[in-house]
């Protein structure tokens, strides 16, 4: 008797239960999906990256056939880098020497030419024939990447 639930034992032993592949002490070993598999699923979210802007600088400039110019630098992260197709939503406040105030709402298409990547760096450039390199203007703008992710919101001065 003891034979015989020794040799019952050392047979259980040797063989392996999966339940992934749904085999019941059928042929023991490690078991390898194909690719094929379809019981085993991917339920890992997917990857979203919500960009995070940094440190902000916001000076006068003279770039040409433009004229004066404000160039915004601001660092940037983000995991997904998809800046490119994104949009800055800005909102410059204007103070002039006499004392006036204006406020303007804008978007600026983050598409190579009106605002672009660098090192880490995104850079955008405000300007036309009536800017006043004597007044001060506050920028706050946050920056929504091509897959619809919103940053913080930063804040700066340029006097």
């Amino acid at each position: 008797m003891n034979r015989l639930f020794m040799t019952c034992f050392v047979l259980l032993a040797g063989c392996t239960v999966s339940t992934t592949n749904n085999n019941f002490a059928g042929g023991g070993g490690d078991y390898t999906p194909s690719s094929s598999d379809t019981s085993l699923s991917d339920t890992a979210m997917p990857v979203t990256s919500t960009p995070a802007l940094g440190a902000v600088t916001a000076v006068f400039d003279e770039y040409p056939s433009y004229g004066d110019v404000i160039e915004v630098t601001v660092a940037y992260t983000d995991a997904e880098d998809d800046l490119e197709g994104g949009t800055i939503f800005l909102t410059v406040g204007l103070s002039q020497s006499d004392g006036a105030t204006s406020d303007a709402d804008m978007e600026i298409s983050i598409d190579g030419s009106s605002a672009w990547t660098s090192n880490g760096d995104l850079v955008f450039v405000l300007g036309g024939a009536k800017l006043d390199t004597s007044a001060s203007y506050s920028l706050s703008f946050y920056i929504s990447d091509a897959a619809g992710n919103e940053s913080n919101e930063v804040d700066t001065t340029c006097k």
